[in-house]
């Protein structure tokens, strides 16, 4: 979860470059897929912050459920904190996710930014 949690808030907290953050979320998402498609058009376009740090500070569970075989639903909070011009912020997301773990990483194949 925290691989994944990291490279999605780097992405959304829109400092510097996006490119890297993307690249590293592609590790946990399906490429071509709608979720890929999504973060694309939302992400990969706009004004980013060439000023700005950005320091992950970790995830929590909430719930986790078995839906099937290796897919699990999984809720959970992720926080990082962004420097911007006015100084630093907090970044708290409350996600929900599908998870298939079958193979040798996860890859969330939905996520809900509750």
């Amino acid at each position: 979860i925290d691989g994944f949690s990291d490279a999605y808030l780097h992405l959304s907290a829109s400092t510097g470059d996006p490119v890297g953050p993307y690249n590293e979320l592609l590790n946990y998402i399906e490429p071509g897929s709608e979720m890929d498609n999504t973060l694309k058009q939302i992400f990969l376009i706009g004004d980013w912050s060439h000023n700005s740090y950005y320091q992950y500070k970790g995830s929590e569970v909430v719930n986790a459920r078995s839906i099937s075989g290796n897919f699990y639903q999984v809720e959970y909070y992720a926080r990082a904190t962004v420097n911007q011009p006015a100084g630093p912020v907090d970044l708290e997301r409350h996600l929900r996710s599908i998870i298939d773990d079958s193979g040798d990483h996860m890859i969330t194949g939905t996520i809900d930014d509750i």
